[in-house]
């Protein structure tokens, strides 16, 4: 991370809908406003391969969208999270985050990939305004 004043965009996300556990035909319930847990930032790992997609195979695997992958980076190398320091690439992200979702592929799977539960999320970006500054201890 590097000391400085940094402003970026990154996407947040909750649960709205779910079905029952382990029923595949079993209807996808919204979950009530008051009963949603707080809005928190996504696993990479699992969002961020849909935010943010690669193609290819073997030494051909690479980002699908260059620029937006760099800006990713380098605001991952600035503040040590995922992000955009512009408003245009979260935007794009979010599109793609939110037509996957439309797909299920964010439903919970097995180790053998049977479906356990269809689960629906809702996703907004924020604006994050972070200062960091380093103190060298020893």
């Amino acid at each position: 991370m590097n000391n400085g004043k940094y402003k970026y965009y990154t996407i947040q996300l909750r649960k709205k809908a779910e079905n029952t556990w382990c029923e595949e035909e079993s209807p996808i319930i919204e979950i009530p406003e008051s009963q949603r847990e707080d809005w928190g930032t996504f696993s990479w790992d699992t969002f961020g391969h849909t935010a943010e997609p690669w193609h290819g195979q073997g030494n051909d695997y690479r980002p699908k969208y260059n620029k937006s992958h760099d800006e990713t980076h380098e605001v991952w190398c600035a503040v040590g999270y995922r992000g955009w320091w512009s408003l245009k690439y979260a935007e794009k992200a979010l599109k793609r985050l939110e037509t996957a979702n439309v797909l299920g592929k964010f439903d919970t799977l097995d180790g053998y990939r049977n479906l356990c539960r269809k689960v629906r999320y809702e996703f907004r970006i924020v604006k994050i305004k972070v200062s960091k500054k380093t103190k060298v201890i020893t």
